[in-house]
């Protein structure tokens, strides 16, 4: 559960990240010479199945950090 506490937690900050660069990402993604061809897109957008399971991985990180005290009650 600890990995799954640390990937949250990196995706958070990866997401503030990339939001306080708003539009410069895409600047930046385009000035870029290193990506050889890589396509950062999605092949194809989150099913429901896949929204479905990042739900139950958020509820059941919360409610574990609630239950060990990480997050205030």
């Amino acid at each position: 559960m600890r990995e799954v506490v640390a990937w949250l937690y990196s995706c958070i900050v990866l997401h503030n990240m990339l939001a306080q660069l708003g539009n410069q990402w895409q600047e930046l993604e385009a000035e870029d010479q290193n990506l050889g061809g890589v396509d950062s897109s999605p092949e194809q957008p989150a099913g429901p199945s896949d929204v479905a399971f990042r739900k139950r991985v958020k509820h059941a990180c919360v409610a574990y950090n609630y239950e060990k005290g990480v997050l205030p009650s």
